[in-house]
């Protein structure tokens, strides 16, 4: 099946250009794994809160993973994905910096 190229972008199923105006109230999961850089966490959490957002951290595991710098990250949800479907960052790491953000609600 050919991919069609030759239509008009849609202004109203644009995500960007219709989401919200503000994350306030919003939570955002991030999909952790172990190693994940505990830098970039902590700055995305202030990020939020400073937004009026909530981070909640989904991991392989309930009992979470470790950060890079060896620190526990506690598991808010745990994902549905295995630990070998977890290994995928390796590939995504490039593009999504080892975090792979949802938003939940």
């Amino acid at each position: 099946m050919k991919i069609r190229s030759d239509l008009e972008k849609s202004k109203p199923l644009c995500i960007v250009l219709n989401g919200p105006q503000s994350f306030a109230g919003r939570k955002v999961g991030a999909l952790v794994p172990d190693g994940v850089d505990a830098t970039l966490i902590g700055a995305l959490r202030a990020a939020l809160e400073a937004e009026g957002a909530a981070l909640e951290i989904i991991a392989p595991t309930v009992g979470g993973v470790q950060t890079s710098d060896g620190a526990s990250l506690k598991a808010d949800l745990r994902s549905c994905l295995t630990r070998s479907q977890f290994s995928m960052r390796r590939m995504l790491r490039p593009l999504f910096c080892q975090t792979l953000l949802l938003a939940i609600s």
